[in-house]
């Protein structure tokens, strides 16, 4: 009994710090995609540019979306799905496009916000 017991407390123990590294690589990638949003939030005031600006953007809060609870980021992630899903039934209006980017300040700023926590 003891055996399995410390068994368990050690694959606890290594999950936890799988789990810490790759919290780290997703904060430090974080740094890589703020400029990115950014750019992408410009893009989509331009309607020629804006179906691709749009696609990017769907990817990235997808991506956010599915690891960011996963790594104790749930804010963050909450924010990429309310992104995505206002992304999905965007219609492309002046406020729509207003209320997009309202949300997308939100999500680079839990963005900062995690990575000035890492450090």
């Amino acid at each position: 009994m003891i055996n399995r017991k410390h068994s368990q407390t050690a694959i606890d123990q290594r999950l936890a710090q799988t789990l810490e590294r790759t919290k780290q690589r997703f904060v430090a990638d974080l740094n890589h995609k703020i400029p990115e949003i950014e750019a992408i939030q410009i893009l989509i005031q331009n309607e020629t540019e804006r179906q691709n600006a749009l696609t990017r953007l769907t990817f990235i809060t997808h991506r956010f979306n599915g690891i960011a609870a996963t790594l104790g980021l749930q804010s963050i992630g909450d924010c990429a799905a309310e992104i995505e899903q206002q992304i999905s039934s965007l219609v492309h209006t002046p406020t729509q496009l207003s209320l997009l980017s309202g949300r997308i300040e939100t999500l680079l700023d839990l963005m900062e916000d995690a990575i000035v926590k890492s450090l």
